[in-house]
């Protein structure tokens, strides 16, 4: 009975300890965070006071602000690090020029690049982003080495850090690398490569015209910068081309690749269109053999507006395939007055897939409040 009672004691001892150590541990972790906020003010302050004493931002040296900032960091480099990370939001090339020359000097770029060749993938991606968010162009060549890691987050971070660096010449290389990449991961770069400051329209088409390498990773590279085409759409007027990106989608139309045609008609509808030739190849597609692409073809004509689509939306409301007939339906409703009158016509065809196609969609209207009037 003894043994137990010492077994008992024993156990609450080292649950005692846990709890203490575990208090303990909260208390530093608060006491950090807290210290880091202080730090972090106070690092904002002092380049906030450098700024006012030059007047400008563009006009600060990047030697002089690191000097400024190196006695109060000193006792938390990683905090300064972060902070003049986080300080480049919102600024311009010129602006970002400065944190980047503070940077340097407080020697956080040479700690980069040595952790993007040496140091585990967390640390390699960490580093990456931050070379990325500083637009630090002497890197580029470390980071696209970075696009050959075994490690899938690897190689997005360096991708991300590439489209922030906004080098043209870097293009290719993150279009071969989204080639594994997921929709979510393929919408992130877009929004990167549109804030570039310049027209990447040449290195897209180059990319989709190209006839070298091989076939299978040039058909990759062909997807993905259709995929950023339809990404960008109507958005991307400063950066890309519109009439060029969807004369080259264009000639995808006709591809054997079922993937490829379909991307090709959401690239179209994306950018738009400019004549009835241009109109007709999309309705052409509402009778391609494969079903993917009749029904991508039925809802970029809702995309389009174009009125002048609507007998032929009408047809495809007796299309076999589920997609097709929903599709057209739904864009028939996007097609003002004239299309939803039809699709009203159809809820009495005789054809049965065509009225409950017609009706399906009108109900679901009516319920988002899309449509007031009866069915």
């Amino acid at each position: 009975m003894i043994w137990l009672l010492y077994f008992l004691a024993i156990l609450l001892f080292i649950w005692t300890i846990l709890v203490l150590g575990l208090v303990l541990y909260s208390y530093l972790v608060a006491k950090q965070r807290n210290n880091r906020a202080i730090l972090r003010a106070s690092i904002q302050f002092a380049i906030q006071q450098s700024i006012t004493k030059t007047g400008s931002l563009e006009a600060l040296s990047g030697k002089d602000l690191a000097d400024n900032l190196l006695p109060l960091g000193k006792k938390d480099l990683i905090c300064l690090r972060d902070c003049l990370v986080e300080y480049t939001n919102g600024l311009y090339e010129e602006e970002i020029k400065v944190i980047r020359e503070a940077y340097d000097s407080l020697g956080f770029l040479s700690k980069d690049i040595a952790t993007l060749q040496r140091g585990n993938w967390i640390k390699k991606s960490e580093a990456a982003i931050r070379l990325g968010r500083i637009h630090c162009a002497s890197a580029i060549e470390v980071i696209t080495g970075l696009l050959r890691d075994d490690d899938k987050e690897v190689r997005m971070a360096a991708v991300c850090a590439l489209a922030d660096i906004g080098d043209l010449r870097s293009v290719p290389s993150i279009i071969y690398a989204l080639a594994d990449a997921d929709g979510w991961q393929v919408l992130q770069v877009a929004d990167k490569l549109l804030n570039m400051q310049a027209d990447i329209t040449r290195p897209l088409l180059d990319l989709l015209q190209a006839s070298g390498a091989v076939k299978e990773r040039r058909e990759l590279a062909q997807k993905t910068v259709l995929e950023l085409i339809a990404d960008f759409g109507q958005r991307g007027s400063e950066r890309l081309g519109a009439r060029a990106a969807r004369l080259a989608a264009c000639k995808f139309l006709d591809s054997e690749s079922i993937d490829m045609r379909a991307r090709a008609i959401r690239a179209i509808a994306a950018v738009g269109i400019e004549t009835m030739e241009e109109l007709e190849l999309i309705l052409e597609k509402l009778n391609d053999k494969e079903w993917p692409v009749r029904a991508v073809a039925a809802k970029a004509l809702g995309q389009l507006q174009q009125e002048q689509s609507i007998p032929k939306l009408t047809r495809a409301l007796t299309d076999e395939a589920w997609w097709v007939r929903h599709n057209a339906a739904h864009s028939l409703a996007m097609l003002g007055a004239n299309g939803l009158a039809e699709l009203r016509t159809q809820t009495l065809n005789p054809d049965r897939f065509a009225r409950d196609i017609a009706k399906q969609v009108l109900e679901e209207l009516q319920l988002d409040g899309a449509i007031k009037s009866e069915i």
